[in-house]
């Protein structure tokens, strides 16, 4: 699935994984913080002021109770008027107190304590009035009298009233602690398991991503190694398409196209071989017929120096037919002198016989001389033309020769 990716895209998703379970680890935290922290202003905010206040308004009236025995104490008005004065002030600033818990408290409980300590705050308020009264009425011994059977156990159900309030007040921010603490604790584990797991899928995609693209790049370096020893009989598999799958494809072109021309180069080889053979044939049938036109060349030259000599004798030949026919010519000049000088004497042929018989001799050597003369130059011409038929035929045989 990875290999459909490209290897940007890959690292992208494993970024973005990282970066979400760090997001969800961080939102817990906060979210985590967030409720510890509404526990802890609870806790500081809201319970311990409401203690503090619970505790001053008990702190009051015992104010309260306190200026009244000093009010008993006293003798003079100025001294009794002052620490009626004091008691106004810490009634005063108790109904104060008790006005703000009123408001702050939303519980139903806590609503339920501060109506207990409305029922008893005002009990001991009107009791309070009634001893100033009798102090300052003089009935001081009444006043003693009133402030233990009355006021003292009013005081003690009121500070019991606020110490109910307190005690509440104080559960609540034990439980806001505890909430805290456990919500603490459960942040701590819960981060540890997200981080835990964060860590997990962290390496999980790592090794994944790793695995995704260091896989392919090692097949894809054997195969270069592969194909650069030579061996283009391996089959590559390229899955997926990312970038590494281009360049498995890239090699598989590559492989075939390098078998395609390996197979072809063979071809080409068992042609040349063949061709070479074929040459080597030729070069011998070449030698042979060099050596036959060498043959035959040495043979024409043989016959051209053949024919030279024969020519030379032709030359000779037509030398000697030359001279016989000028010879022959003179003889014919001459067997025309004595023909014409023959007619000239044939009116004479009374002239004397042995003349005659002389001069018939002298014809019939001079025609045999002209026969001889006659055969010389056919022979000449017979032994000219044989020459040239020879000449012909070594011609021809050696232009066969070399056209072989």
């Amino acid at each position: 699935m990875l290999n459909n990716l490209k290897i940007g895209a890959r690292l992208g998703i494993g970024f973005a994984a990282v970066l979400v379970l760090l997001l969800i680890i961080a939102g817990t935290a906060y979210l985590r913080v967030g409720e510890i922290n509404q526990d802890i202003n609870r806790i500081v905010g809201d319970r311990f002021p409401k203690t503090v206040k619970a505790s001053e308004l008990i702190e009051q009236g015992n104010a309260v109770s306190r200026h009244l025995r000093n009010m008993l104490l006293m003798d003079k008005a100025t001294e009794v008027a002052e620490q009626k004065e004091q008691i106004m002030a810490a009634r005063k600033r108790a109904r104060e107190l008790r006005d703000e818990l009123q408001n702050t408290i939303r519980s139903d409980e806590g609503k339920r304590l501060m109506q207990a300590l409305n029922d008893a705050m005002l009990p001991f308020a009107n009791a309070n009035t009634r001893t100033i009264e009798l102090i300052e009425s003089g009935q001081r011994e009444e006043a003693r009298r009133f402030l233990l059977e009355e006021v003292r156990p009013k005081e003690i159900a009121f500070r019991k009233s606020i110490e109910a309030v307190i005690a509440f007040q104080t559960k609540m921010m034990n439980e806001a602690g505890s909430k805290a603490e456990q919500t603490a604790a459960a942040t701590h584990t819960l981060i540890l398991i997200l981080g835990a797991i964060a860590i997990l899928l962290s390496l999980a995609l790592a090794w994944g991503i790793t695995r995704s693209v260091v896989a392919p790049i090692h097949a894809a370096v054997a195969a270069a190694g592969r194909i650069a020893a030579g061996d283009l009989t391996q089959p590559l598999q390229a899955d997926g398409r990312d970038e590494v799958a281009e360049l498995l494809q890239a090699l598989q072109r590559m492989q075939q196209e390098l078998g395609q021309i390996v197979t072809s180069l063979q071809a080409k080889s068992n042609e040349l071989s063949e061709a070479a053979s074929g040459l080597a044939a030729t070069a011998e049938q070449v030698s042979q017929a060099t050596q036959e036109q060498s043959e035959s060349a040495s043979s024409m030259a043989a016959s051209v120096e053949q024919m030279t000599v024969s020519i030379g004798q032709v030359a000779d030949y037509a030398g000697d037919a030359e001279r016989l026919s000028g010879d022959a010519g003179r003889l014919t000049d001459s067997g025309s002198e004595v023909i014409a000088s023959l007619v000239n004497e044939m009116h004479e042929i009374a002239g004397s016989n042995e003349r005659a018989s002389a001069t018939m001799r002298s014809l019939s050597e001079s025609s045999h001389a002209i026969s001889n003369v006659v055969s010389v130059i056919k022979e000449v011409a017979d032994q000219t033309n044989l020459l040239a038929l020879n000449a012909a035929i070594e011609a021809a045989r050696a232009g066969e020769q070399g056209r072989g």
